[in-house]
């Protein structure tokens, strides 16, 4: 082989060394490159988690510290119903005064009854407990009142009229009939009821009255 064939050949073979350093610098730098982006790429998800964990926590303290003032979910309030039954101070005689308040009863039955051959009319409270107030009127019973309008003792011997109040709550059998001293002015009877009581009296231990009670069913 001549010099100058040994020359091209070592030439070309520095060459190609050169080449293949070169290329593997290159492959060195492109690794080390790829890890500082997995770096960059660890650190950004570190910071995000790390936001998102100072974001929860915000979120918490804010809900934490709400404002007391805020009602939204308090409980609703309902004004108290007004007294079915109220006593006043005992008069000179030890006699109870007792107010009515029909509008705040819990209910109020009226009705018709044929009562095998002594009918009535009846209006009388419901469900009180410690109140039991009853209206009845016969129509034939007492022949001072036949089922008509008008004003009318509450005698209920003579005009059928019976008024009963019973203030302990033991129910009907205690309560006690009004005398015949009281009045009721009866504006209906047919197809509904609308009357007022006035001055009734309910002889016991104590005494219990009645200034006036309106009626309407």
């Amino acid at each position: 082989m001549s010099r100058a064939d040994t020359n091209r050949r070592a030439a070309g073979a520095r060459a190609r060394l050169a080449a293949a350093t070169a290329l593997a610098g290159l492959l060195v730098l492109a690794g080390c490159g790829g890890d500082d982006d997995s770096s960059d790429s660890d650190s950004a998800t570190t910071t995000s988690a790390a936001t998102a964990t100072s974001a929860d926590a915000a979120t918490s303290t804010t809900e934490a510290q709400a404002d007391p003032t805020d009602s939204t979910d308090a409980p609703a309030t309902t004004a108290p119903d007004a007294e079915a039954i109220a006593f006043g101070e005992p008069a000179a005689d030890g006699s109870v005064p007792v107010t009515l308040d029909p509008g705040a009863w819990s209910g109020l039955y009226s009705g018709f009854s044929e009562n095998a051959g002594d009918p009535f009319h009846q209006i009388h409270s419901e469900g009180e407990g410690s109140l039991y107030f009853n209206v009845e009127l016969y129509t034939v019973y007492g022949s001072g009142w036949t089922g008509e309008t008008g004003t009318f003792a509450t005698d209920c011997e003579a005009n059928g009229i019976c008024v009963y109040l019973d203030v302990d709550g033991t129910g009907p059998a205690a309560a006690v009939l009004a005398d015949a001293s009281g009045e009721i002015e009866i504006r209906q009877i047919e197809g509904g009821y609308d009357m007022t009581l006035t001055g009734l009296t309910f002889a016991g231990s104590p005494t219990h009255t009645i200034a006036s009670v309106d009626l309407t069913a």
